[in-house]
């Protein structure tokens, strides 16, 4: 193959590899609205489904000020009432405790 061939073969690549860029471009768009317009929805967390195994998972992402307004902790667990100390607000570790799990 002499070299004009080998220019005339990328030349007409270029047409292909414009398209498909462009259609790349429409689809992250396109995905960017959609995600945004999900992530106005009040209540509602992006999340992204994951496999481990056969085990299904979903992983996010939030600040710890939404951690501690919506994630029940050991101490707000029915089996721990009763037991969290009134000064540190903490369960304490201790025989008792490790039992009564």
């Amino acid at each position: 193959m002499d070299k004009e061939s080998k220019d005339n073969g990328a030349n007409d690549m270029g047409p292909i590899i414009d398209e498909v860029m462009e259609r790349e471009q429409r689809n992250r768009q396109a995905l960017s609205l959609l995600l945004g317009e999900q992530r106005k929805q009040e209540g509602h967390l992006l999340a992204i489904r994951a496999f481990m195994g056969t085990s299904l998972s979903y992983v996010t992402s939030v600040t710890l000020q939404w951690v501690a307004d919506n994630v029940r902790f050991a101490g707000d667990l029915p089996i721990f009432k009763g037991r969290v100390d009134e000064i540190s607000k903490k369960v304490p570790v201790d025989e008792d405790t490790a039992e009564e799990i």
